[in-house]
């Protein structure tokens, strides 16, 4: 797999140097800085508004961009094109090679010897300023089969996340960003307004996770300067425990009473959720007019999780400058499987701008899984009566296998029946509903309430009640949005009379 990563995102070209991305080719800047490094055997030129930003390091404001050199023959260079030079500068060129050395060693796992020798350029006259190299010859890079090894490692660095599925099923390729997460991602400097649409458990909030800390590095930032903004008040509490930057809902945001004149970056969740209600302003345009002249504006959405049809305040799929996600990174393969089949019922259902959108994702089944673990995906059917006692039951066998109460979300279909029935749910797993508590119990809440968060596993009761009869052609969103919470294993409780489930054959496994 890395070895694939590596020859598709760093390619090394048999006779010359690849100089990556195509911009950059054959311009003054990457002429100076190969003719001075004297690059012309076997590797690669890798161009990064900031290598220091990829490292979660902090930005220089007089570095314009950096280039890391990694060629046969040589010693592999850092080298950053500067406004002027200066003793700063060079400390900031050398801090940022020793920890680029560090990573690609401690988390890339590159056993050779390894130096990264820093370089400055001038801008202004392309002048290049090399630092004194005190490494021996023994440390350059003597075969294409070192600089391949070492690109593998950098291919771990700049792709590493932190993954809960990875972490509780002990997969460590599933820390590794997929391709298409990684290019999304490598255009945070260049691209203002961004509009992201991703699949179901495709790690949308994950990948917001790591933009904002690529903001706040690569603008120097506090946290007041970067607004996180979203539906509900669950994936507001789960996103301040990160302590990344300023977090609130919707209709915090609309509050005049408010302030958000510190703001010069906004990225939105779950932006289809969104809605603009009745003598309400447009959270949309309000947003625009707030970000700094030269801030970021990203928008993470997916309308496959759409359950309401109130206007949501984002302008026309026409207009909107727009990425894809269609990796699933999150749940497992039957949880996938009971998705895809509400999936095909959208599709098949009243055709829309949306629904069209939806097909031109192209979104493959058999291709659109990132790993291989099977999980499990369980349907009950049960009286009318029983429905929370086959709950409880439930609970019981998960806490006698040895889950942990932050393993497990129990949601209900509306806020009228959660108020019903969860004061008769038995367990001696501490139950709560609070959104500020949600790692320490189980979450027993409302669908809605939940959309966004996710647990390894979830327990959901009788779906077929949580959408209005007006609404009836949105269930399949409605259930794609339920099952996408569940990382591992999915458990659907319903009553007999709930008979409309879709009765795909994939759909719930015993």
């Amino acid at each position: 797999m890395l070895t694939h990563l590596q020859e598709k995102l760093f390619p090394v070209p048999t006779n010359n140097i690849e100089v990556m991305p195509d911009a950059f080719k054959n311009k003054p800047l990457s002429n100076a800085i190969l003719i001075a490094n004297s690059s012309k055997s076997p590797g690669i030129c890798i161009f990064s508004p900031s290598w220091a930003v990829d490292i979660d390091l902090p930005k220089n404001k007089d570095v314009i961009r950096e280039a890391l050199i990694i060629s046969t023959g040589s010693y592999p260079t850092l080298c950053c094109v500067v406004k002027t030079d200066g003793p700063d500068l060079w400390k900031y060129a050398t801090n940022t090679a020793f920890h680029l050395k560090q990573k690609l060693v401690n988390v890339g796992g590159y056993t050779g010897k390894l130096c990264v020798i820093p370089q400055l350029v001038n801008s202004q006259n392309w002048t290049v300023l090399n630092h004194p190299s005190i490494y021996p010859n023994s440390y350059r890079l003597n075969q294409e089969k070192d600089v391949k090894a070492l690109l593998r490692s950098l291919v771990i660095v700049v792709m590493s996340f932190t993954s809960p599925l990875s972490d509780e099923i002990g997969c460590e390729f599933l820390n590794l960003l997929t391709e298409e997460q990684f290019k999304i991602l490598q255009t945070y400097g260049a691209i203002k307004n961004n509009f992201i649409h991703g699949v179901p458990g495709s790690g949308k909030t994950l990948i917001a996770m790591v933009l904002i800390r690529r903001i706040k590095n690569l603008y120097c930032c506090e946290e007041k300067n970067i607004l996180y903004l979203c539906e509900n008040f669950g994936l507001r509490s789960f996103m301040r425990e990160q302590n990344i930057c300023q977090c609130e809902t919707r209709v915090k945001f609309l509050d005049k009473h408010t302030d958000f004149s510190a703001v010069k970056h906004i990225i939105v969740d779950e932006a289809q959720n969104f809605r603009v209600e009745e003598g309400e302003s447009n959270w949309y345009e309000k947003a625009l007019k707030l970000r700094g002249a030269d801030g970021m504006f990203w928008v993470f959405l997916d309308y496959y999780q759409k359950c309401h049809d109130f206007p949501d305040g984002l302008p026309p799929l026409s207009n909107q400058h727009q990425a894809i996600l269609c990796k699933v990174v999150r749940n497992s393969a039957n949880v996938l499987k009971a998705m895809q089949c509400q999936m095909h019922r959208i599709m098949k259902g009243p055709q829309s701008e949306v629904t069209q959108h939806l097909k031109n994702i192209q979104f493959n089944s058999e291709r659109a899984l990132h790993h291989s673990f099977q999980g499990s995906c369980t349907t009950k059917e049960v009286a009318p009566d029983k429905v929370v006692k086959c709950v409880t039951k439930i609970l019981e066998r998960l806490l006698d296998k040895g889950h942990t109460a932050g393993d497990i979300a129990v949601l209900f279909s509306t806020q009228e029946q959660l108020t019903e029935e969860k004061d008769k749910l038995t367990t001696q797993f501490p139950l709560f509903r609070s959104v500020e508590k949600i790692s320490q119990t189980v979450m027993v809440d409302s669908v809605c309430r939940f959309s966004g968060l996710e647990r390894n596993i979830v327990i959901l009761v009788n779906p077929s009640e949580s959408v209005h009869p007006r609404l009836k052609h949105l269930k399949p969103n409605l259930l794609i949005s339920a099952y996408s919470r569940a990382r591992i294993e999915l458990y659907v409780v319903k009553s007999k009379e709930s008979v409309w489930l879709c009765r795909c054959p994939t759909m719930f496994l015993s």
